[in-house]
């Protein structure tokens, strides 16, 4: 299985902000792992991640750095590689 990097344009309209954050937050979900756990892998506080998620409590949310979408995307895409390769060994 080939990892697909999902990096979106980060404009200063917003445009797809919220889709990458949400598309984040359920690859995560499907693969047991926690945004805590990728926001540690990224060195991003968790805090800092859930500013930039649009809620009812928080209507105008910071927006992430080009960097901090790379360095979001680039540690759940290990996170993932490594729990496939730790499940692929506890099967052999």
């Amino acid at each position: 299985m080939r990892l697909q990097s999902r990096i979106y344009a980060v404009n200063a309209a917003g445009m797809d902000e919220q889709k990458w954050i949400a598309d984040i937050e359920k690859r995560a979900r499907l693969n047991g792992i926690s945004i805590t756990m990728v926001c540690g892998r990224a060195k991003i506080r968790t805090s800092t991640f859930f500013r930039w998620k649009k809620t009812a409590g928080n209507p105008e949310p910071t927006s992430p750095t080009w960097r901090s979408t790379k360095a979001i995307d680039a540690a759940l895409a290990e996170l993932i590689e490594e729990r496939r390769r730790s499940r692929k060994a506890m099967a052999a």
